[in-house]
């Protein structure tokens, strides 16, 4: 039990609990079956240090449906700052998908967080199965 308190803290605990003052902005498009809640990592491990040090109001990404259900996150890895994110054009999933990356919250750019900014509705990543208990 203790190594599991241990390997959750080590990992996830800086994108685990979330509060309405630690969001930093919102993505509704009214149409959609989904909205995107942006928030800034905690810097209570390592990692959320790290992000804190290295990138300038880093961001990571909570995919919910329209009811508020938690679908999935972004990688608490690899983020970017709120001001490249932004330029990247973020994506909602569709209400009727036509093919593959209308079932993905995804944003448009180049380099090391192409894929970190990824949230398939249908296949959760692994910290996604782990903390949607946290919501």
């Amino acid at each position: 039990m203790l190594l599991m308190f241990f390997l959750w803290w080590f990992f996830l605990s800086h994108v685990t609990f979330l509060k309405e003052s630690d969001t930093r902005n919102e993505i509704n498009s009214g149409k959609s079956e989904y909205y995107a809640k942006y928030y800034k990592p905690k810097p209570i491990n390592l990692f959320g240090m790290y992000l804190t040090i290295m990138e300038q109001e880093p961001i990571f990404v909570v995919l919910y449906d329209k009811h508020g259900k938690y679908i999935g996150q972004t990688s608490p890895f690899n983020m970017m700052n709120i001001y490249s994110f932004f330029e990247g054009n973020p994506t909602l999933p569709e209400k009727n998908p036509q093919d593959i990356l209308d079932t993905h919250f995804y944003i448009v750019v180049v380099g090391d967080v192409e894929s970190a900014y990824d949230i398939d509705i249908n296949h959760k990543k692994w910290w996604s199965k782990i903390l949607q208990y946290f919501h």
